[in-house]
């Protein structure tokens, strides 16, 4: 939620709609590939595989293809 407190209001003065901006930050806080989240220790888990070699070659190419996808997508939104 930090972000809501400093970015959102500079969105809004550099002039996107509040929706917009709150949509751009929720997107944001929605997709956190790292190795030390819980999702991705436990996938890691379940698959038999070390953390960083699921990270890297599962969740990385994913996260890369959703990042994408998600920003072209605000765009037309």
């Amino acid at each position: 939620m930090l972000l809501m407190g400093t970015m959102f209001p500079i969105m809004v003065g550099l002039g996107l709609s509040p929706a917009s901006a709150a949509g751009v930050i929720a997107t944001s806080l929605g997709i956190a590939y790292t190795p030390n989240a819980v999702d991705a220790i436990r996938g890691a888990e379940v698959a038999g595989m070390e953390t960083i070699d699921y990270v890297l070659y599962y969740q990385g190419p994913a996260a890369i293809a959703t990042v994408l996808v998600v920003g072209v997508m605000h765009i037309f939104w």
